[in-house]
Parts: structure tokens; C-alpha cells; sequence
């Protein structure tokens, strides 16, 4: 991630194209002196929302913007610019959740409260940044819905989330929203040809495809030479078809991985694979097959669903290891069956359900 983080702190909006549209009609809004006190800036993870989140905060508490061909921006020059730049401005706060943790704490959110309180040391705005909104904590969630309700003066809070949905309505209706668009296959692979001239745009797609269209996170995984573990994972699951590697051997070669979720956006792009070429078939196979072919389509659906609901279990309290068995399980399952004529006949059971099967919600 350290490529990443570096890449984030050299770009501007204007070298973003999906930012564009967003950073000028900020910078509209700013101009006419029609700024929020909250924010919430929806974008899905990859989309390099961290870019237009640093440029607005450090217009905010810039002490002299200019103006130029990309709308308002910082001059660059001033003590607050600087003090930016080093990432210790004293009235610009951001909050994360910690590597060690799967939330961000009640205790996080009342030591901001507390410096929000505070005189802002440059004298001008304080700007509160709340990466990942969506992993308060409910107590956390509580304070911040006091801070938003009776907001500090000169208090910007820009709240980013990949899950917007998630939160809470009490937060939402208390933000003015902001939205970055999915940026078009064109468009992310020319931006991605611009940094890797050095890789193929058939490389290039596939990265864009594993990482769920996230141009940033295609980034990542192009840089860090992942395709070498992608390859790992298909001669795994090849091995597994033929009988020549258990299940328990190959999970605990996936766990070894420092990143082992990967798995699921290669599994997640195998089966949208395997989906496509199914319903291309649909229209040269003979009648008396449509119907077998449907069955396959459903069947496969149906895992595609299971790669989904895996991952959220993954990304919750389940048993990590567990979780990549069961789904093998029934990958395993689905390939043993492919070849017979009553695939597709009876659903294959799932240990994956979604959170309205169990009645969470």
C-alpha cells in the first residue's frame, strides 16, 4: 500500500478524470460561499477519493487560494500549505480506523470532540476528515451525531465511505452528499497507461476486472506483481479439479498470503467469466439444450452469490479459514457436477446467506 499512498500524495483532481466534475462544482460552492458544515463523499474503495478529500481540505485552510484552470485551489505558498504539505497542520484532523482494529472507537471520536472545541491554532477553519465512516462504532456513531448537530464554528467534516448505506440515517440526512462517479473501462485504462506504460492493456483490464473496476486498487495490484499470485491461485484450483492437491493444503497456502481476500476477487472474476461464456452459448446451441444451459447459468449465479456473502463473512468475525473451505466446497461441488445432465436440476446448497435470509434486517 506504500506505492499507493505514494501515488495519492503526488496527484491533483485534474490528474483524476473522475474527480473532475466534483472538485468544480466544490469550488463553485466554495466561490459562493455556500460550503456545508459536513460532508459525505461516497465513492467505492479504489477511486482514489483521498485525492479530492486532501485538495478541498487544503483549499479550506489555505491563507491565500488562487485561481486557476482546474476552479480554486490552493496557493501552495503559505504557512497553512506548508504545514499541509508535512502533513502537521494543527487544525486539520484525521481519523482512521487503527491497523489493529475492525473499528473506529467512542474513545477516537471524543479526543476529536475535544480538539474541535479547541481555538483553531491558524485562526481560520478546522477541517475534520473521517476515513471509512461506515466503521464507527454505534457509541462512536452517537457522538459524532452530536458534532454534526451542533457543529463548532468554522468546522468543516468530511466524512468518506465506500458504504453509505450502511450508516445510519440520523448521519446521513446531516451531511450534504458528494458523489464520484465509477469512471468509465476507457477512461481507467487510459490513467492507468499514463503511470504503468510499461504494462499491456491486456494486463492492464484484468487488473481492472480482479479489482471490482477500482482504478486505484488495479494500481496496487498491477505494481506488487499480484499476477503472480493469481496464477498461484488458478494452478491451485486446477490442482483441486484434478485431484491432485486436498482443500486443506491449498487454504492454508492462501492464508500464508499477505493479502489472502484476493482470493474472492479471483473467484468473483472466474465465474463472471464462466456466466459470459454460458450466455454467449445461449444463442448457437440447439433448442433441446437452452434449458440445460439455463440451469448451468443459475447454478453459476448462484456461486457468484456465494463469492459475495463470502467475502462480507471474511470481513466480519468468521473463521477466516473456514470460510475459503466452505466455499471451495461448493466450487468443488459445481465442477464434479458440470458434466452430468441433471446439473442445475436441484440448487446446490450454500453455507454463504445474506444478512435478509438470516433476519438481521
Amino acid at each position: 500500500m506504500d506505492n499507493v499512498q505514494n501515488l495519492l500524495q503526488k496527484l491533483d483532481c485534474s490528474q483524476v478524470p473522475w474527480l473532475t466534475t466534483a472538485w468544480h462544482e466544490w469550488c463553485e460552492h466554495r466561490a459562493q460561499n455556500r460550503l456545508g458544515h459536513a460532508y459525505l463523499i461516497q465513492a467505492v474503495k479504489g477511486l482514489a477519493v483521498e485525492v479530492l478529500v486532501r485538495q478541498a481540505a487544503q483549499l479550506q485552510l489555505c491563507q491565500s487560494p488562487i485561481t486557476s484552470e482546474q476552479g480554486l485551489i490552493a496557493c501552495g505558498q503559505c504557512s497553512g500549505c506548508h504545514l499541509f504539505a508535512q502533513n502537521q497542520h494543527p487544525d486539520f484532523y484525521h481519523v482512521k480506523c487503527l491497523e489493529d482494529k475492525k473499528e473506529i472507537s467512542i474513545a477516537q471520536i471524543r479526543e476529536l470532540i475535544e480538539k474541535q472545541n479547541q481555538t483553531a491554532h491558524q485562526g481560520g477553519y478546522k477541517v475534520i476528515w473521517i476515513q471509512e465512516v461506515e466503521r464507527l462504532s454505534i457509541s462512536a456513531f452517537n457522538a459524532l451525531l452530536k458534532s454534526l448537530e451542533e457543529p463548532g464554528a468554522n468546522t468543516l467534516f468530511l466524512l468518506t465511505s465506500a458504504q453509505s448505506a450502511s450508516l445510519p440515517a440520523t448521519i446521513r440526512s446531516r451531511c450534504q452528499k458528494v458523489m464520484v462517479p465509477q469512471p468509465s473501462l476507457n477512461d481507467s485504462v487510459a490513467w492507468l497507461q499514463s503511470l504503468l506504460p510499461q504494462h499491456d492493456e491486456a494486463m492492464i483490464k484484468k487488473a481492472l476486472r480482479l479489482k471490482w473496476s477500482a482504478p486505484v486498487s488495479a494500481y496496487d495490484w498491477i505494481v506488487q506483481g499480484r499476477f503472480k499470485e493469481e496464477r498461484e491461485w488458478q494452478e491451485a484450483i486446477n490442482a483441486m479439479a484434478n485431484g491432485q492437491k486436498n482443500l486443506s493444503k491449498v487454504v492454508s497456502e492462501w492464508m500464508k498470503w499477505s493479502q489472502p481476500e484476493v482470493v474472492f476477487d479471483y473467484f468473483y472474476a472466474w465465474v463472471l467469466a464462466k456466466i459470459r461464456k454460458l450466455g454467449y452459448g445461449l444463442q448457437t446451441i440447439p433448442a433441446g439444450d437452452v434449458l440445460n444451459a439455463q440451469r448451468q447459468m443459475q447454478a453459476w449465479l448462484g456461486f457468484q452469490q456465494s463469492v459475495s456473502l463470502a467475502k462480507n463473512d471474511w470481513q466480519s468475525n468468521a473463521n477466516k479459514e473456514l470460510v475459503f473451505e466452505n466455499l471451495l466446497m461448493e466450487w468443488i461441488d459445481l465442477i464434479q457436477q458440470e458434466g452430468s445432465n441433471s446439473f442445475g436440476q436441484i440448487p446446490s446448497k450454500s453455507a454463504f446467506q445474506s444478512n435478509l435470509n438470516r433476519g438481521i434486517f
